[in-house]
């Protein structure tokens, strides 16, 4: 006759038996299992209407993905590049640009291998702060205690984190109280969550127009401009250390998007141990043969509009997001170029000059 049994669960205890049955001719209600009702040695059952809430009835966002980057998976990614025979690499590639472009690819492939992703649950996002060197070591304390078996100390370092979390906040909303519009945004965001942003649109016309317009920097015209600085001999070539390398690799901000190569800040910041070797080489053969990586003079380039309604390709600003590895080696580099510049370099320049900034330059040109 079309009824169906809603009780699919054990209703006499002593035996785990279902002796009870609840028969609807429909799939608008739910049984679900209750304490028995004073001396009773059934457990009692509880019929629900199955009902969505209008706020669940929406399209929900989908839930962010990111990449694993807890302890146990990262000390899996530094054992093995750790055990990685770098020799190989570099004995088999012939040129700068093949050898560069084979570790980039292995240390993406090992780190997708070894760092899987997971769904970030919606409690985990709303109880993220920014990244704060007080909460990770505050957290880094609370799991020794809990290791010892300290509660005293685990529920202390608990109470302080708290604390510290509440008054974060308070000033995250005492900061947007005094801005309108973040305040504006934020009520917005609370009274209808799941609002899509207003996405800028490009058309296939203006897309081949900002094509062009920001590709003509990436033209192979080579211009010539003139040196005045001395050319250095090999002897004065400045070379990299491992240590350099690898202080500078642990110094790569967390969350930073990774260039061309698709290799994560986190891979550079937490196995700066394992990959400096073969980024030392890489670095001094590119300074000793004068030549950069052709991987390295890619970049991703995202058009980011400068206007709420942009038309015309004046109105959006290029963001340009080259790799990091390419980063720390001009970073190791700028000391070295600096110091050329104070010894043979115009002295009415202010531009990448240590202790003299744009004030100077005001300064000089109204007192003149």
């Amino acid at each position: 006759m079309g009824f169906q049994n809603l009780v699919d669960f054990a209703t006499f205890p002593r035996s785990g038996s279902i002796l009870d049955a609840v028969y609807v001719n429909n799939h608008y209600y739910r049984a679900t299992r209750r304490h028995p009702i004073g001396s009773s040695d059934h457990y009692s059952i509880c019929i629900m209407p199955k009902y969505t809430e209008k706020h669940r009835e929406t399209k929900q966002r989908p839930r962010r993905r990111e990449r694993d980057i807890r302890d146990n998976n990262l000390c899996i990614l530094r054992e093995t590049i750790a055990s990685t025979d770098w020799n190989i690499f570099t004995e088999t590639c012939p040129t700068l640009n093949e050898l560069t472009e084979v570790v980039s690819c292995y240390i993406q492939f090992v780190s997708d291998i070894c760092v899987p992703t997971r769904t970030v649950p919606t409690a985990e996002m709303m109880k993220r702060l920014p990244a704060d060197d007080n909460i990770r070591r505050m957290e880094e304390r609370k799991k020794k205690a809990i290791e010892v078996g300290n509660n005293a100390e685990r529920n202390r370092l608990q109470r302080t984190i708290n604390r510290y979390i509440y008054r974060k906040r308070s000033e995250h909303f005492e900061r947007i109280a005094t801005d309108s519009t973040s305040l504006w945004n934020f009520l917005k965001s609370v009274r209808n969550p799941h609002k899509n942003d207003n996405k800028v649109t490009i058309s296939r016309e203006l897309g081949s127009k900002l094509d062009t317009h920001f590709g003509r920097f990436n033209s192979a015209v080579i211009k010539d401009i003139t040196l005045n600085l001395p050319h250095r001999s090999v002897n004065d070539t400045p070379g990299i250390e491992r240590d350099q390398v690898k202080r500078q690799f642990g110094l790569v901000k967390r969350g930073v998007a990774s260039g061309i190569d698709n290799i994560p800040w986190w891979v550079f910041k937490y196995c700066s141990n394992e990959i400096a070797d073969i980024f030392t080489v890489i670095f001094n053969e590119s300074i000793k043969q004068s030549i950069i990586p052709s991987d390295w003079k890619h970049a991703k380039t995202t058009p980011v509009p400068k206007i709420c309604s942009p038309a015309s390709v004046n109105d959006y600003r290029p963001i340009d997001i080259s790799s990091i590895g390419f980063n720390c080696l001009q970073k190791l580099l700028l000391s070295y170029v600096t110091q050329s510049i104070d010894e043979h370099g115009d002295p009415n320049q202010f531009a990448y000059r240590k202790g003299i900034s744009c004030t100077d330059a005001i300064l000089t040109l109204s007192m003149a």
